[in-house]
């Protein structure tokens, strides 16, 4: 038997860091508590494409590239609402 858990984000990225601070803690917290699942699980992140304006990457890309020690054993995917398409960061 394989169990699965699907944790979804919607965030827009706007200028003020605050707010994606608090957004990279809450999805600290979630992949925290994932780890504790059992291995049979299947772990999966989805993220609402979003870009910062002042840069070229994604948030997912971004935390990928600075979290990926975090993601072992978790599926990060990221959908794009305007072209519904989804495509799997890890």
């Amino acid at each position: 038997m394989r169990d699965i858990l699907l944790y979804l984000l919607q965030h827009n990225l706007c200028s003020h860091s605050l707010y994606i601070a608090m957004f990279i803690g809450a999805l600290n917290e979630a992949v925290f508590y994932m780890s504790y699942l059992p291995e049979y699980t299947k772990k999966i992140i989805v993220i609402k494409k979003s870009r910062y304006p002042k840069k070229t990457e994604t948030l997912a890309e971004y935390y990928y590239r600075t979290y990926m020690h975090l993601l072992e054993g978790i599926t990060l995917m990221e959908v794009d609402a305007e072209t519904d398409s989804l495509s799997v960061i890890v």
